[in-house]
């Protein structure tokens, strides 16, 4: 029997085999001989971390070495992962249970939270390009003032400031434009 038929003969399975790193030289494994079991017990959890490593840009193993993976990352050379942060990474005192990722309600809401930021940066920005009487104005709002009383303050008729904060409201309006839907 040929090796060929030997390797597609459905009586028999494949040898499989398990990584052993060389303690004195990381980059070098040896191949020891396993049980079908043994490989359908180990593997998964292997390539489910091996697969976690690569999305977020820590693992860059080259496709030819990656059956040396024995998801023992801390001595592996092509590991990349220090000093970065990955929604995969485990949070702090939860034993390894629960990632970043997890403790995110959803991605609208990170939508939402990015657009609400620009959004304030830009707001920011406008308000300090205004006029000193258009800060103030803007001030006195946020506090909740009446109307009459910023008019008031101000020391300008009431219809002389609505007519001021009706324009600088436009021109804010105008500015943030593309915040509005």
């Amino acid at each position: 029997m040929s090796k060929k038929e030997k390797c597609n003969s459905s009586t028999e399975t494949p040898q499989r085999f398990y990584p052993l790193r060389n303690p004195n030289d990381p980059g070098r494994s040896e191949l020891i001989p396993i049980t079908e079991e043994f490989y359908q017990a180990i593997y998964p959890p292997i390539w489910k971390k091996q697969k976690q490593m690569q999305r977020c840009g820590k693992c860059l193993c080259p496709r030819s070495r990656l059956w040396t993976c024995d998801a023992d990352c801390d001595v592996c050379p092509h590991y990349a992962g220090e000093g970065w942060v990955s929604l995969d990474d485990a949070v702090s005192g939860s034993d390894g249970n629960i990632t970043i990722g997890d403790t995110i309600a959803s991605n609208e809401d990170i939508e939402e939270a990015l657009i609400l930021s620009q959004l304030l940066e830009a707001l920011t920005k406008e308000l300090d390009r205004l006029d000193p009487t258009g800060r103030k104005i803007c001030e006195l709002v946020e506090e909740d003032t009446s109307d009459r009383a910023i008019a008031k303050i101000l020391g300008k008729a009431w219809t002389t400031y609505l007519y001021q904060r009706d324009g600088l409201y436009a021109k804010l309006q105008k500015a943030l434009k593309d915040y509005y839907r």
